[in-house]
């Protein structure tokens, strides 16, 4: 039996095997969880966009890494 649900449908394979496509994923559903959430949008994406090397404060923005 297959389950109704698969990551797989979501993410390519090609997302999945290269980390900055993968990391637009992971990023695309944060904002939009956040946006769900009643958060502010620009304030998740200043989050997101912040450089990489840097840990980013989701948290900050009622979202966990």
């Amino acid at each position: 039996m297959t389950p109704a649900w698969s990551p797989s449908a979501l993410i390519s394979q090609a997302q999945r095997n290269d980390p900055v496509r993968l990391q637009r994923v992971i990023d695309s559903i944060r904002l939009g969880l956040a946006i769900e959430l009643g958060q502010n949008p620009l304030q998740v994406l200043a989050a997101l966009t912040r450089d990489r090397h840097e840990p980013r404060p989701l948290a900050a923005v009622g979202l966990a890494n």
